[in-house]
């Protein structure tokens, strides 16, 4: 299970926190999650799913051969410790039966991005968006 502890710290320490603030809230139907741009319903399903994903992010040993299982499986990942980011892609990869029906990964916009690095895709960007998404002056 995901809870609070030293272990869980970094880009990981989000997991505990929004498993304790759905369990203390439930009636609240959504909670956002950074991580990357995550909308995670509040339910059943989704603290399974944070309980599934949390065992790959204790600090030490078990980050760190998390982060092999990670590498050997996710084409074209670097070799570092185990991320939430790739873990939560390797979960909804590798049992896609498990998690797959109820997730939506999209694929095809930025829900999330710093400036600096989509300010140089700009003229890209609307030379490939198809023009009846553009409008007439050229804003999006």
């Amino acid at each position: 299970m995901a809870h609070l502890d030293k272990e869980l710290a970094g880009y990981w320490a989000k997991l505990p926190m929004i498993r304790r603030l759905m369990l203390s809230h439930p009636d609240k139907s959504w909670i956002a999650l950074n991580t990357r741009s995550f909308l995670l319903r509040n339910c059943q399903w989704s603290l399974d799913l944070l309980d599934a994903w949390a065992p790959m992010g204790p600090k030490g040993v078990i980050r760190n051969e998390a982060g092999k299982v990670l590498t050997g499986y996710l084409k074209g990942r670097p070799a570092f410790e185990a991320d939430d980011q790739s873990a939560l892609i390797y979960l909804l990869l590798s049992q896609k039966d498990t998690w797959m029906e109820k997730a939506f990964v999209e694929i095809q916009y930025y829900l999330h991005g710093f400036w600096e690095g989509l300010v140089d895709m700009y003229e890209e960007m609307v030379e490939s968006i198809s023009r009846g998404w553009v409008m007439r002056d050229g804003r999006f």
